[in-house]
């Protein structure tokens, strides 16, 4: 390599993952020493670069072997070989680095920082090296192991996988909390790739774990990180352990007895347990005793998975949405394909007009779009309030039923980018008085692309200058907020 002592000098000034945000010494040599090396793919100058003892150098290294590698080129059997030991040693390497990026600080070591490196190279290139280090690395599960277990190992079913992963389950300590949630996810990604050989193994690692962690019932802003952690793996334990279908019937259902909060997993749940009477007959305790809304939306949706063996689940299901004001989108995706929305029920709720009634059918809609090609009346309904104009400027005043529907109306020409109705959307930017609602329509005016209805604005603004100066004004507005505007 030409000028290697150059080169290390300059990378030896410091280590930044990239130029941007990095001191400016140090954005310096990444923009003007190792980019250009990088640039010029020389891929053996990084090998020989990892080869010296600085752990700078190392860094600086393995980030330009990664940049070269990340687009699967120069991947010669030589260069793989060269790189499975740098990978290795990488992993068993826990040199400090230190390294800024802005005002904030990162002290962290060689294989904590690049191992999440090695996961995104082509598994081809690294699988091999990172089963290799696992394998010699059972008893010793921690975050690192756990991510490249996640993330490499279970993601192909090659012979030896499954038991790896094993080995990590019974030989994983106590408290690292984490880990164990990579871990168990790992048996998730072979799941979905391949059959499990050995549940019979993998169970007792699922409820070993699950006895070991004692979650207190704080609500979430009083709880610690650690206590946080703990919550995260138990529902994956739950979650998993029901999907992998793990003999731990009892441990699920006694989750789901005590369980006192949002568990967004429920549904999934009740996927594998809608032919179990107990689990039928918690849901259904549990929606007679929480008053909690976002526990009471995923009871709902574990509901309509096992309707077939509750009675009364549709009266139930619509009666608690009405009664709570439910608009969760995944809700309302799972009630429109449990076929318990009708054109009829919605049409009547844009009658009623509460804010709640037009919040569910906004949700509704831009959830399924295509529901306005088939629903004549509800679109009719829709077009009415585009072309419907208030008699007196107290009828558009904010909080009046005229003003929420009409609302609703330009919102959805937003939202579904509704081509048909840019003309109506026109209309009513010219004749509302109301500056909220006038700029929902001219947001949806501008942000159309319809050069039809973009030549009629300037037509008008060319006509008149308060109009102009209204747009131009706007369009500033959002330029200066890099287009993003709440309506």
């Amino acid at each position: 390599m030409r000028d290697k002592q150059k080169i290390i000098r300059e990378l030896s000034k410091g280590y930044a993952p990239q130029g941007e945000g990095a001191k400016p010494q140090i954005a310096k040599v990444y923009d003007l020493t190792f980019k250009p090396l990088v640039n010029s793919k020389k891929l053996e100058a990084f090998f020989e670069l990892y080869g010296e003892n600085e752990v700078i150098i190392k860094a600086w290294a393995f980030l330009g072997i990664y940049q070269i590698l990340e687009k699967k080129s120069y991947a010669t059997p030589e260069n793989l070989a060269r790189l499975r030991e740098i990978i290795i040693d990488i992993l068993n390497n826990n040199q400090s680095i230190t390294f800024w990026s802005g005002s904030i600080k990162t002290e962290t070591t060689l294989r904590q920082h690049h191992a999440k490196r090695i996961s995104w190279l082509d598994p081809y290139f690294v699988f091999d090296p990172v089963f290799e280090y696992c394998k010699s690395s059972i008893g010793q599960l921690d975050s690192v192991i756990g991510m490249l277990l996640e993330e490499v190992i279970s993601k192909r079913s090659d012979e030896g996988v499954e038991e790896l992963l094993i080995e990590h389950g019974k030989t994983a300590g106590q408290d690292n909390y984490e880990a164990k949630v990579q871990l168990i996810r790992a048996f998730e990604n072979l799941a979905e790739i391949s059959d499990l050989e050995n549940r019979d193994a993998i169970s007792p690692i699922f409820k070993h774990f699950l006895e070991r962690v004692k979650e207190k019932g704080e609500e979430d802003f009083d709880v610690s990180i650690d206590e946080k952690k703990k919550r995260v793996l138990k529902d994956e334990l739950i979650r998993i352990g029901a999907k992998l279908q793990l003999d731990m019937e009892a441990q699920i259902l006694s989750f789901i007895e005590s369980l006192d909060r949002p568990f967004n997993a429920l549904n999934q749940i009740a996927e594998n347990y809608k032919d179990n009477e107990k689990f039928c007959k918690l849901l259904l305790e549990k929606l007679d005793t929480t008053k909690n809304r976002y526990f009471i939306t995923d009871i709902l949706r574990a509901i309509v998975v096992v309707k077939n063996n509750i009675g009364n689940w549709k009266e139930l299901v619509i009666d608690n949405v009405k009664k709570y004001e439910l608009n969760d989108a995944d809700l309302i995706i799972d009630l429109n394909k449990a076929n318990l929305l009708s054109e009829e029920m919605i049409v009547n709720y844009l009658t009623k007009g509460t804010q709640w009634h037009l919040e569910f059918i906004r949700e509704f809609l831009t959830t399924h779009p295509e529901i306005l090609d088939k629903w004549d009346t509800l679109r009719e309904e829709l077009v009415k309030i585009l072309k419907t104009f208030a008699d007196n400027e107290f009828q558009e005043k904010s909080g009046t039923l005229y003003y929420e529907k009409k609302r609703l109306a330009l919102r959805l020409i937003v939202d579904l980018k509704w081509n048909e109705m840019m003309d109506l959307a026109l209309e009513n930017f010219k004749k509302l008085s109301d500056d909220e609602l006038k700029k929902i329509a001219l947001f949806a005016i501008i942000t159309s692309r319809n050069n039809d209805i973009l030549d009629k604005l300037r037509a008008i603004m060319d006509e008149d200058e308060r109009t102009q100066s209204y747009v131009k004004q706007f369009w500033k507005y959002l330029e200066a907020r890099d287009w993003q505007f709440f309506y």
